[in-house]
């Protein structure tokens, strides 16, 4: 948004902010996983934020309606976005939420959302779930987290092919090796 004084500002979306606020209550609070916040918000109708936007530019011939999915490379309408929990775990680790924005490698601060206290709270139940999660503890990998690849310096991770468990490059997901 652009001030009267000619400088670009960040303004708080309100209808936004209060879906962030639940978002962060229902995780803090009521202790809902990451998928039964999002089944809850798509049972409830909240759309997404892609779908907010692509709702009310409609008819604005510049934004883009559509998106190209990541792996299966289909075409998808941005209105039709439900919440997921990948989504709801990535807007739980925001830290614009706390008023921070970075920029350039510079910290400003913005109007926050949620308090200090409850995104802490968030940062650590996410670090908490991920280390004790069910579908974590079914390949136990004792150097998780300690070992890197001697070419590159990226993490390494425990891969379970068949019956035999090893470590492989992280590099190797994103193709560069």
């Amino acid at each position: 948004m652009i001030g009267s004084d000619g400088e670009k500002h960040i303004a708080i979306d309100e209808e936004r902010s209060k879906v962030i606020q639940r978002i962060y209550d229902l995780y803090t609070i009521e202790r809902l996983s990451t998928d039964r916040i999002a089944a809850k918000l798509n049972a409830e109708g909240v759309l997404t934020f892609n779908a907010l936007e692509a709702i009310k530019n409609k008819d604005n011939k510049s934004f883009k309606q559509t998106y190209t999915t990541r792996y299966t490379k289909q075409e998808r309408k941005k209105a039709d976005v439900l919440w997921a929990g990948g989504n709801v775990g990535q807007l739980l680790k925001n830290r614009w939420y706390i008023g921070e924005r970075t920029y350039n490698g510079k910290v400003y601060q913005i109007p926050p959302i949620i308090s200090s206290v409850q995104f802490q709270q968030a940062q650590e139940l996410l670090l908490r779930n991920k280390t004790n999660s069910p579908k974590r503890r079914e390949n136990i990998y004792p150097l998780r987290g300690l070992l890197k690849c001697g070419t590159c310096g990226s993490i390494l991770y425990g891969h379970k092919v068949k019956i035999n468990s090893s470590y492989y490059c992280s590099s190797l997901e994103t193709g560069r090796k």
